[in-house]
């Protein structure tokens, strides 16, 4: 997990965060700005997610898309964007001796873009698939539904998704282009094996393509509407008639930083690996095949989750005992051993997951862009390591309360009121 962090304010606007991961065999080359849903209005929802994908059909350099992606692959690179609430995330892995050709693709990927009529309308066809298919999801539908409950500003209905796609010009395109992609919008993040030379090469080509540019405007942060979420419980038809689904969250709002280790090893007493609580339990009941749980961070709120499937028979006897030992857990029911399993657990599994260069740019990646601080993978270990009983019961009587949850079930003849009897009987 050894490497070097070297964060470099641009004369441009920009900021650079050079990643050194001593002796790591490829170079994760990201370029984030922030222009997620968020920074767009109602009517051009879609606009940013229209973005990303058109970031790879051509530009004043290689107007040819697949002439593009030719250069790109040629040495084995690989490319790919994402879109979120905050931001749009522009991608590339490649080998070390390839760094001063990704690095001037990805610039001219930034700044040549071509916004051609037809490959806006061909790839607005490529959203509405993307979104169609997500309406027969179960999974994805079971999520989003639960998401639009909480922060329904951030989870517009995918059938509106899909008109307010159809609707959006080039226009459009270029004026939330010119806001979004300035200089002081924008954060490089490159991670491998730097030398000081790599890195002042790094920033001296950075600063030349960005010469002369109007820096622009930093998006700032905003805090969303949230809903009345509390105590919120639906029920959605399922596609899969033979299965019932349901997630479970725990709101703060807040942006929970300083719980994070201490929620972790709450989550992973109940159901982190195949020893813990609830797995074990669910397991031998002949109720589940594996309930899970999880822990989200958010810039304007944080949730703990629990989530499963399972057949209709069962639902009821599977979510009684999984708020049941929730709850078990929360009130320290727990013995040291399975305290410290959890704790191994959560230091190893983080530990596994800092081996390649990637690991670090999305690790670091994330916080410059969302102002979060550049705190080091070793630094939670200690955390983890350090956490006691009582961190565990106190960041649980702040999450796991009667007032602060939201129910999403998907499925069919679901009955609420026996799902809120449950709630009511063990959450104080």
């Amino acid at each position: 997990m050894k490497h070097t962090l070297h964060k470099i304010n641009l004369k441009s606007g920009a900021k650079l965060l050079a990643i050194n991961v001593p002796n790591a065999a490829t170079i994760d080359f990201r370029i984030y700005t922030r222009a997620g849903y968020r920074f767009t209005e109602t009517n051009i929802f879609e606009l940013p997610h229209l973005m990303e994908h058109l970031a790879f059909e051509g530009n004043k350099t290689y107007p040819d898309s697949l002439k593009f992606a030719f250069e790109i692959e040629k040495n084995g690179a690989y490319t790919n964007a994402y879109t979120n609430a905050s931001f749009i995330c522009y991608h590339f892995i490649t080998r070390k001796k390839e760094l001063k050709d990704i690095t001037d693709l990805a610039l001219i990927q930034l700044t040549e873009p071509l916004f051609k009529e037809k490959s806006i309308n061909h790839e607005k066809e490529t959203i509405i698939n993307e979104l169609s298919r997500n309406l027969a999801n179960d999974s994805r539908r079971l999520f989003y539904f639960h998401d639009q409950v909480i922060v329904p500003s951030f989870c517009i209905p995918w059938e509106e998704r899909i008109n307010i796609v159809k609707k959006i010009k080039r226009k459009d395109i270029l004026d939330y282009y010119s806001k979004t992609h300035v200089p002081k919008n924008l954060f490089f993040v490159i991670a491998g094996d730097l030398s000081p030379r790599d890195i002042d090469w790094l920033e001296k080509t950075i600063e030349k393509k960005l010469k002369g540019k109007d820096q622009g405007k930093l998006n700032k942060f905003r805090k969303p509407d949230l809903s009345d979420y509390r105590r919120s419980l639906d029920i959605y038809k399922s596609h899969a008639k033979e299965q019932t689904r349901f997630v479970l969250s725990f709101i703060n709002e807040h942006f929970d930083l300083n719980s994070w280790a201490a929620i972790s090893i709450l989550r992973n007493i109940y159901a982190g690996g195949f020893s813990s609580r609830i797995f074990q339990k669910a397991r031998k009941a002949g109720l589940s095949y594996g309930p899970q749980a999880s822990f989200s961070l958010a810039r304007d709120y944080s949730f703990f989750s629990i989530d499963d499937e399972t057949s209709l028979p069962k639902v009821k006897d599977l979510f009684e005992l999984m708020v049941k030992e929730l709850v078990d857990v929360s009130n320290g029911n727990f013995t040291n051993q399975e305290l410290e399993r959890a704790k191994g657990y959560s230091a190893g599994k983080f530990e596994k997951g800092f081996q390649l260069a990637s690991d670090f740019a999305d690790w670091y990646g994330t916080d410059i862009t969302m102002d979060y601080p550049l705190d080091s993978p070793a630094n939670y270990i200690s955390r983890f390591l350090a956490i006691k009983k009582k961190d565990v019961v106190g960041v649980a009587e702040r999450y796991i309360t009667k007032n602060n949850w939201v129910l999403t079930l998907m499925g069919e003849n679901l009955e609420k009121e026996k799902f809120r009897k449950v709630l009511d009987k063990y959450l104080r």
